[in-house]
Parts: structure tokens; sequence; C-alpha cells
């Protein structure tokens, strides 16, 4: 018996905007915008899209491709930075996209907790602004089995499963929420039925997307795709770095870093105010560091970027190892107006 094919389930849905409402159409230079909870596989459409020729941000490279910069505009709540960084990238690029992880934001929490949470906006308004900030973008959206999003978590970063799934339940309510009243143009995406059949995935982000892509693209795209991507699942593994930045003198960074479970040396990068500056190698050599059993002391590093020594009060200065998500102990640090006035004398 032939099985019908309206009843197969390929892990893909699109709904289309109401043409009659001119608030929901998108403008000429709308990026795509790709949302889910973080472990959901945001990274994994925005690498696909990255390869069949998708700009993904200033400083965001592979496997997250994470905007830094827009991501920060975001969470201290400068929507006027946010529109000038899409304004900046609509200049520039055809084609862009930004990728945003919803944060768990639970629905029952402690009340004092709770209190804080209800001074910031709801991450149901957080979207809705972000979304007419981008100019109405297409919305892709990641959904995968809440446990697997709580147990990839556990795994990373140590968290607890229970308020795991808790807090994907959440992000998926504000995602359901944000899309019934604005109702955007939108892909929904299953990530694991999606890893079954990369070449439907692809050709979904294709006609979605409206992308004018070649063979090559396709197959890059197609590479891209791993069931299991162990880069990015290291990368994105909060402990696999120790090290930790000294206070910023006015005019060099130093610290020491290095791998967990590797003797590799660790490369680091100096961002000031989210911008990459600066990449050198931790391998310079400190007693304390030999004492302490830190890679026989050889994991210190300094910048002296002649930048450093122009950077006003205010000015954010921070230090990661190269490629992962999370910055080194004592770090970002806030240029204080004693430290430039000591830099000065």
């Amino acid at each position: 018996m032939n099985q019908p094919v309206n009843l197969i389930n390929e892990g893909f849905y699109r709904s289309e905007p109401d043409k009659k409402n001119p608030l929901s159409t998108t403008t000429q230079h709308s990026p795509v915008l790709i949302i889910g909870p973080a472990r959901s596989a945001t990274s994994m459409i925005a690498g696909a899209l990255h390869h069949l020729g998708y700009y993904t941000g200033d400083g965001a490279v592979e496997p997250v491709f994470e905007d830094v910069r827009l991501r920060e505009a975001i969470k201290k709540y400068d929507w006027n930075e946010v529109n000038s960084i899409a304004n900046s990238y609509n200049s520039q690029h055809e084609q862009w996209l930004f990728k945003w992880t919803v944060p768990a934001r639970p629905t029952s929490v402690p009340g004092r907790i709770k209190q804080l949470l209800l001074r910031q906006p709801t991450e149901v308004a957080k979207l809705r602004k972000l979304y007419h900030s981008l100019g109405n973008p297409k919305i892709i959206v990641t959904y995968k089995d809440v446990f697997s999003i709580s147990n990839r978590n556990r795994i990373s970063i140590s968290s607890d499963i229970l308020d795991g799934i808790r807090g994907a339940l959440a992000a998926y309510e504000a995602i359901r929420v944000f899309l019934k009243t604005e109702n955007p143009d939108v892909l929904m995406i299953s990530s694991e039925k999606a890893l079954k059949n990369k070449a439907s995935l692809v050709q979904h982000l294709t006609d979605f997307c409206g992308v004018s892509t070649t063979e090559k693209k396709q197959q890059a795209a197609l590479d891209f795709i791993e069931p299991v991507p162990w880069r990015y699942l290291v990368s994105t593994k909060s402990d696999r770095c120790l090290g930790y930045v000294e206070p910023f003198n006015g005019h060099t960074v130093q610290g020491w870093a290095k791998f967990k479970d590797s003797d590799e040396a660790a490369n680091v990068t100096l961002l000031i105010d989210d911008t990459e500056i600066a990449t050198t190698t931790a391998n310079s050599f400190r007693a304390d560091l030999k004492e302490a059993g830190h890679r026989d002391g050889n994991c210190a590093f300094t910048f002296g970027h002649a930048d450093l020594g122009k950077l006003q009060p205010g000015a954010t200065v921070r230090v990661r190892v190269e490629g992962d998500t999370q910055d080194l102990s004592n770090s970002p640090q806030i240029v204080s107006q004693a430290t430039r006035l000591a830099a000065a004398s």
C-alpha cells in the first residue's frame, strides 16, 4: 500500500504572513532572523546559510556564527545601536542573517528573581522589538525536543536537567506568542528530521530565503551539516579553558590561558567594545604559573596594542580563547576614570 504523501511529516512548515497587513511584510533589504533556544540547532542553520552565501555578521565565525556586536546591543536594549548595525549591514550585504538564541526565562521562579525579571522587557517584547528593528525579516525557528536541549546544556555547562527543560519550554512559549502576535513569514524546522534529510533542509532554506546559489555552495552547506558537530560541541563547552585577565593598567592587557584537556598553546583574542582587535598565543613564561602547575609556566600573554592607550572611561576590554564563546576570568573589564588618569601620569 502506497503511503499518502500528505501524511508524511518531513519536519518543515512555512507560514506566510497576511499580505493584507503591511506591518507583516518584509522590506527589500530585510535579513533572515534565526531564533530558537540555545542548543536547538540555530548554529547549524546559520552555518548552512553562511555556506549558501549569507553574511553572518562582524566577527561571527564558525562554528557558532554569533554576531557578538549585535547580540550585546540587544542585551543592553540599545535599539538605536541595533538599527545602526542593521542599516550598516543592509548597505554592505545583499544577503545577511542574524542568529538570536532566545534566553530561557521560566514562568515559575523564586519571588526575588521574579521581581527582577518583571523590571526587564519580556522575551516576547524583545523578539517583537528585534523583529521590527531589523525591518520585519523572514524568520526561521529551530525546534528540538526539550529533553535533548536540556541534556546538551547539562553536558556543556553543567546545568540542572529539570530546570533546563522548564527553561526550554519557556523559550518556546515566548517564540509561540511572538509568532502568533506578529504573523511573520516563518519557516519552522525540526532539527532532528532535518538532519535525516540534509538535501531537503538545504532545498527548503534555498526556497524560503530566495538564495541565488550554486552547486558548489549547496555541497558546502551539505558538508557543513553534521549529526554530531564535534567542533561546535567542544567550542561551546564552558569549562574547556582556564585563564585569568589581570586588571587593565591603561596600556597593556595581560593574563594567562590554557586548555584543560590539551597541552597545545591557546590563542587568545583581545576585544575592545566587542570588536576583535588582536590575537596572540598564550605561551610566554611566568614563574608563578609554573609553580601553580599551568603548562610549565608557558601560558602567559600580553597585548600592547596602540589603541589600548587611547581608550576612554566606559570602554569595554575583553579577552577570550580564540573560537570560544566564554570570556576568561576577570573579563570583561570596564575602563575607569582612575585607570585612565593613572595611565596618563
